[in-house]
Formats: structure tokens, C-alpha cells, sequence
């Protein structure tokens, strides 16, 4: 059976378009058309994200005591909503797939053989109450004024040291690409043609 690299071979692909058809399971960041690009660009993701946390940790620095103890407790009362919002969903959860455990608890297969099956469709469900409705969020904490800016400086200081590396690694990596891409296609133009002899 023809991969989807090999699939276009029987149309007559040549080497050069087979060889550019298989390069790009090695380049990443490429856009979504078929074409192998001349250049490989860095995400705009990390480039983006750099002023957006910069900003972040701007405002933070010129925030007050005053206004950081507002959303402290802004804070503090979106995570409890959120806690609460959790829980529910978790126990309407944990209702629904002990109702269907029940179900297959009591489903009689139709023969020896399909015991297996019943027995699967027990170990799925169980295995969803342990990792769907076996979580709790911590309480949340009433933050200081002054606990909320350290908290959210250090933060939006990660976050901007993260983006400013992811950055530099995909600049490197775009780079790299390129040559890559480059190289192949040098190596590709020297080909011999079908018929030629290889010594």
C-alpha cells in the first residue's frame, strides 16, 4: 500500500519532487501548502508574546498596593468560582460513568468470547474516574497587595524570559532549516536522470 509520499510515484513523480515531498516530514514551522519554502521563518508566536509580557511586567511594576489588594482579591474570588465550577462538573461526571459502569456491570455478554470486551469497558471507565474525578484544586489563598505584585512580577518575569529563549531557539532553528532546505536542493540538481549510468 502507497504511503502519502509514495502515492504520486505511479503518476510519474520525478526524483527532485519525491525527494521535496519527503523533506517535509523534516521541516517544522512550514506552512500549510504543499511547497518546501526557500526560507523557513521563526514562529511569530514567541516575537509576539515578548511585548505582551513585557507590558505585563510593566504594569505590574507601576501597580499600587492599593490597586494589587483589588485584584488580589479579584483573584482569589475567580479561583474559588472556578473551584466550585470544578467540583460540580467533576460530580456530574463521576455520576455519569458510574451510571454507565453499572450498566456494563450488569450487560451479560452474548458469549465466552466477548467477556473480554465487558472486561475492557470496565478497565476505560474505571480509568476515567481515577484520572477525570480524582482531582482537587487547592484552596485558594487571600494574597496581600504586596503578595500579589511578587507573585505576578515573578511571573510575567518567566514568562518573559521564556519567550525571549523560545524566540532565539526558533530564530536558530529557522536557520538551520534554511540551509538545510538549501542543501537538499543543491544536492538535487546534480542528480543523474534515469538511464544515465552511476559508476
Amino acid at each position: 500500500m502507497p504511503t502519502g509520499y509514495t502515492d504520486k510515484i505511479k503518476d510519474g513523480l520525478s526524483f527532485e519532487q519525491f525527494a521535496m515531498s519527503c523533506a517535509r516530514a523534516f521541516i517544522r514551522n512550514r506552512d500549510d501548502n504543499d511547497q518546501i519554502p526557500e526560507t523557513v521563518k521563526p514562529s511569530k508566536y514567541h516575537a509576539e508574546n515578548i511585548p505582551k509580557a513585557e507590558e505585563a511586567l510593566d504594569n505590574i511594576t507601576k501597580m499600587t498596593l492599593r490597586e494589587a489588594r483589588v485584584s488580589a482579591h479579584t483573584q482569589y474570588k475567580e479561583e474559588l468560582a472556578r473551584n466550585k465550577k470544578y467540583a460540580t462538573e467533576q460530580q456530574d461526571l463521576l455520576g455519569k460513568y458510574t451510571a454507565m459502569l453499572q450498566q456494563v456491570r450488569g450487560w451479560q455478554p452474548p458469549t465466552p468470547e466477548h467477556e473480554e470486551i465487558k472486561k475492557f469497558m470496565i478497565e476505560q471507565i474505571e480509568s476515567s474516574i481515577k484520572f477525570d474525578c480524582g482531582y482537587t484544586f487547592p484552596p485558594p489563598t487571600l494574597l496581600t497587595g504586596e503578595e500579589y505584585i511578587n507573585q505576578k512580577t515573578e511571573l510575567y518575569d518567566k514568562e518573559y524570559n521564556r519567550s525571549v529563549n523560545d524566540y532565539q531557539k526558533d530564530v536558530k532553528h529557522a536557520q538551520q532549516a534554511t540551509q538545510w532546505i538549501q542543501a537538499l536542493r543543491d544536492s538535487l540538481k546534480v542528480q543523474p536522470k534515469e538511464g544515465d549510468k552511476i559508476a
